[in-house]
């Protein structure tokens, strides 16, 4: 169950380290809304030696290529006052393919990106929205997204698709963490490139124009093809584990006819499958089925229900875990949303 103050679905389920993995268990524990399914690590042999990645359990098979260049790419850019704190013989250190592993960040951080980022629910605390710029970090790493100067002065990332209200992009912008063991970088901001250049802070606190003539670009969100056969409806969960969420939209029914109208609105949504919304969890890319019942234009209005379609455990086929309202599945809709048209009427957006 994810913490409240988050705003996000409270009915996922975050898998258990397999047995005996007792690495895995005595790390601290990361925001359940942005963790991944699949953790790299590198370890290091000698603090001259680079050492070589290792991968722990997982469901994703393979390392990119573009990830090992942008892992290099930022090892390879820490100061050298900082790479011997990392590197102690023997201890594996996690890749920094999250944002908290790859920067420092201060207390405001988010605070300091709102101010900029043109207005749009991002949830109590704006947690919303920091839910959306791990995401994105996460995949703007592993597409080997993030741009690193040749001479290791600063890395710049474009925070997804965010824009100032005025629509220009915001880039992340990092330097090398040289007071701190770790991680290897300090967030100093969120900036935008105007006329193309970044306005560097040297050491002695001058500011350098560098012209920046390839900007990191936005990622890619490749959610898998939708399912062509109706996915399976955890009655059981739905029916009596959220029996009040149920009720509190469809009251007066019995069971039996929650069946019906649910099955209903479940087929309708299937075959109008154009509407279904990618979205983030658990690392991953998938899909959020948006459940009319009582909606009279489901393109314009509300959805009672937002119904997550995954793949079975065995693999084999695709099902609904539960039920969402929609404002627990927009954060994740959004994370991987080039804007919020698509979900406008999910959650009430400002004025």
């Amino acid at each position: 169950m994810l913490p409240s103050r988050y705003g996000l679905a409270d009915d996922r389920v975050v898998p258990s380290p397999p047995p005996g993995d007792t690495e895995q268990q005595s790390r601290p524990p990361r925001h359940a809304a942005v963790a991944i399914p699949y953790r790299y690590y590198w370890t290091w042999t000698d603090p001259g030696v680079t050492g070589s990645a290792r991968r722990t359990p997982t469901l994703t098979p393979t390392l990119t290529p573009t990830f090992t260049a942008s892992l290099d790419a930022t090892l390879a850019a820490a100061p050298t006052d900082v790479r011997p704190a990392l590197a102690r013989p023997g201890v594996a250190v996690p890749v920094p393919d999250t944002l908290a592993g790859f920067a420092y960040l201060t207390a405001y951080w988010v605070e300091s990106l709102l101010q900029r980022v043109a207005p749009e629910p991002w949830g109590e605390a704006s947690a919303w929205l920091e839910a959306y710029v791990h995401a994105n970090f996460t995949l703007a790493v592993h597409q080997g997204l993030l741009h690193h100067d040749p001479q290791g002065r600063y890395v710049l990332w474009r925070v997804g698709t965010l824009v100032t209200t005025d629509g220009r992009p915001i880039y992340g912008y990092f330097v090398a963490n040289a007071r701190r063991p770790a991680p290897p970088f300090f967030l100093v901001g969120f900036v935008t490139l105007d006329d193309g250049i970044l306005r560097y802070q040297t050491p002695a606190r001058t500011i350098m124009p560098i012209r920046i003539v390839a900007p990191p670009a936005s990622p890619a969100y490749d959610p898998p093809s939708y399912p062509a056969v109706l996915p399976t409806l955890h009655w059981q969960h739905v029916l009596e584990s959220r029996r009040d969420r149920i009720r509190a939209r469809l009251p007066g029914l019995p069971d039996r006819a929650l069946r019906w109208v649910i099955a209903g609105a479940l087929a309708d949504a299937h075959r109008a499958s154009h509407r279904a919304v990618p979205a983030w969890r658990d690392g991953a890319v998938e899909w959020l089925l948006p459940l009319h019942v009582t909606a009279e234009r489901p393109a314009d209005e509300a959805p009672d229900f937002v119904a997550p379609v995954r793949l079975a455990e065995d693999g084999q086929g695709h099902v609904i875990p539960t039920l969402l309202e929609p404002w627990m599945a927009y954060p994740h809709a959004r994370a991987v949303a080039p804007d919020a048209a698509a979900i406008r009427t999910w959650v009430t957006l400002p004025a």
